[in-house]
């Protein structure tokens, strides 16, 4: 059964402006029909606007100022206002590719799908490419190929459990190339409204949608630039290991937080056991991050933990480097530190 869906652009912006316009131009500059498709644009209330959101309005913008910080807040107060029975995501620094819409507008025909991503460039400020993020995510999804079909995997909960952190590390990574319908929102919006800062939403559009009893698409055409920079939360620079491992414990802090609303306010059926495996997850992560910043831990957690995932999931059989990062995870702390110090502390 299919039928032709309306769609809301939502984009999202906290307190940088330097993108905004660049953002909408790559939306309406889509070669997709006006009256199929919206624009809302919701960001965070900064005084002496109104000479921009006069001229946003001009542009035929709905415009939404809000106190709130939240990213899953802004969704949520978006979604609300909505006409649009699919909203597409956009961050008020990224750019949506010529084509997007008018995937999205066939995608969503089919009834049946409830959260589709597709892949995304990574660029710099100058929307340059940075090929070896890109091309590090195509080996990632190379790996399914087999369940591809005309470039689209479309798969429902039973499927995802089998990989639970490539399900949400790779199939629901950046909120600008995630698009999901309204309905979705509307219904688990308490989730929304509470979530903290900015992390893990991509994660809750993926479990929601499945909870609702949608499956999920994931395309393998490029149809997002996911712009990488100074302020950006993937560039966070840190000056020492101890800041480094501070701000990655803040972020699988409130990862496990905004998860564990689901559960808070909702009575969680489809998704019971691909959620406490990502949770698990984002436990381990945490752990790793707490023997760097002086707590101990116990490492019959990590082996419980480790040998839980790989019982449970095929990630295992899926993702070499997953098993080498249990064995990281599990190597003496002398030996994690001098591994972190010799080849990862200088990417960052």
């Amino acid at each position: 059964m299919t039928s032709p869906p309306f769609i809301t652009v939502l984009i999202t912006a906290h307190d940088r402006r330097d993108f905004i316009f660049d953002a909408i131009k790559s939306v309406i500059s889509q070669d997709f029909p006006r009256d199929k498709y919206e624009i809302i644009l919701v960001k965070y209330q900064i005084d002496n606007e109104e000479e921009i959101d006069r001229k946003l309005e001009s542009m035929k913008i709905r415009v939404i100022n809000t106190n709130e910080k939240s990213l899953g807040a802004k969704i949520a107060l978006g979604a609300e206002e909505a006409k649009g029975e699919i909203i597409a995501f956009l961050e008020d620094d990224d750019l949506f590719l010529d084509g997007k819409l008018n995937r999205i507008y066939e995608v969503f025909k089919d009834n049946e799908i409830g959260f589709y991503h597709n892949e995304m460039r990574f660029v710099n400020i100058n929307n340059e490419e940075i090929k070896g993020e890109t091309n590090f995510r195509k080996r990632m999804i190379s790996r399914f190929n087999i369940y591809f079909k005309n470039d689209l995997m479309i798969k429902d909960v039973s499927f995802w459990e089998k990989i639970p952190q490539l399900s949400t590390s790779i199939f629901a990574f950046n909120n600008s190339s995630i698009s999901i319908r309204r309905n979705v929102i509307c219904n688990f919006r308490k989730v929304y409204k509470l979530s903290k800062y900015n992390y893990s939403i991509d994660h809750i559009h993926f479990l929601l949608s499945l909870e609702y009893g949608y499956k999920n698409a994931v395309d393998k055409k490029t149809f997002t630039n996911y712009r990488v920079h100074s302020s950006s939360t993937m560039n966070k620079k840190a000056q020492s290991i101890n800041e480094y491992f501070e701000y990655a414990l803040h972020i699988t802090e409130n990862q496990l937080y905004n998860l564990e609303l689901i559960e808070k306010f909702y009575k969680v059926e489809k998704i019971n056991k691909l959620l406490n495996l990502i949770k698990e997850c984002i436990y381990l992560s945490m752990l790793n991050e707490e023997d760097f910043l002086g707590v101990k831990t116990d490492i019959r957690k990590k082996i419980s933990i480790i040998l839980n995932l790989i019982s449970k999931s095929m990630d295992y059989f899926y993702s070499p480097g997953q098993f080498l990062s249990y064995l990281y995870i599990l190597a003496p702390f002398s030996i994690r530190k001098y591994i972190f110090e010799k080849y990862i502390i200088k990417k960052i």
